[in-house]
């Protein structure tokens, strides 16, 4: 369900959403069209993906991929460019365009898609690390707040764990990161609403399942995936995580009743 959700609800599209879309908004009004028509957009994409990946393949590489758990965790992204590339034939093939021009496009959308990510995840960092300086004093220029998460990403694309690069045996850890940002984004929202003394329960019911259902993933990753396997750095990354995101919720949670004083 924490992966999965990633296409119905995503906290790192709620960053997007309040550090860049939100400045780019004519009017408070568009959001709804923005915001609604952005997920719907995600969420399209990830049925995509996971047609592409299942019914997009032959049933030879079907059987191969999907024939126990650690198989399914390989291959991922050509197994994807080759579904993608099955239905982009069948729908452009009866037109003249070749296989070979499908894969080629199909691919070219797969590293633009990449590249934009990255972009757009060092920009979010570099906002949300200026703001923390800024928060105790500690002015940071462009150039320090941007240089800081790519020299941490490129520490951990060059240094190796369990034979993978390490920022791709950290992967596991970002089902739960993207869904506990959503729980805190949630979470802002309802504050936000309550303050205003507007209806908040269509922004805290969500909240709270999102919270329980993440948090119990979270847990039993630690306790019975990394810990039984000897996964400690991803046990410890996790575990961080998981502190800090509740330390925030506890936070905010307190704050809901503050606000509910003072209302």
């Amino acid at each position: 369900m924490v992966t999965i959700s990633g296409g119905a609800i995503s906290g790192f599209h709620s960053l997007v959403g309040s550090g860049t879309t939100s400045k780019q908004l004519d009017n408070e009004k568009d959001a709804k069209f923005d915001g609604y028509g952005g997920m719907l957009g995600e969420g399209t994409l990830s049925l995509f993906a996971i047609i592409a990946t299942t019914a997009g393949v032959s049933l030879a590489l079907y059987s191969k991929n999907y024939a126990t758990w650690g198989s399914a965790g390989t291959g991922k992204l050509a197994t994807f460019i080759t579904g993608a590339t099955t239905f982009s034939h069948g729908v452009l093939g009866p037109l003249g365009v070749s296989s070979v021009f499908c894969e080629t496009w199909v691919t070219l959308v797969v590293v633009a898609f990449a590249m934009t990510t990255l972009d757009t995840a060092t920009r979010l960092t570099r906002f949300a690390l200026t703001e923390f300086a800024d928060n105790y004093g500690v002015k940071l220029n462009r150039y320090v707040a941007t240089a800081i998460p790519v020299l941490v990403a490129a520490a951990l694309t060059l240094t190796t764990y369990g034979g993978d690069a390490t920022i791709m045996a950290m992967w596991p850890a970002f089902g739960v990161t993207n869904q506990l940002l959503a729980v805190l984004a949630l979470l802002t929202v309802t504050i936000w609403l309550i303050k205003l003394k507007r209806p908040s329960l269509y922004t805290g019911i969500p909240m709270i399942f999102m919270l329980i259902t993440t948090v119990v993933a979270a847990i039993y990753s630690i306790g019975w995936v990394y810990l039984p396997t000897g996964n400690y750095k991803l046990m410890i990354v996790t575990s961080i995580i998981l502190m800090l995101a509740l330390y925030i919720c506890y936070k905010g949670f307190k704050a809901i009743k503050d606000v509910k004083r003072t209302n």
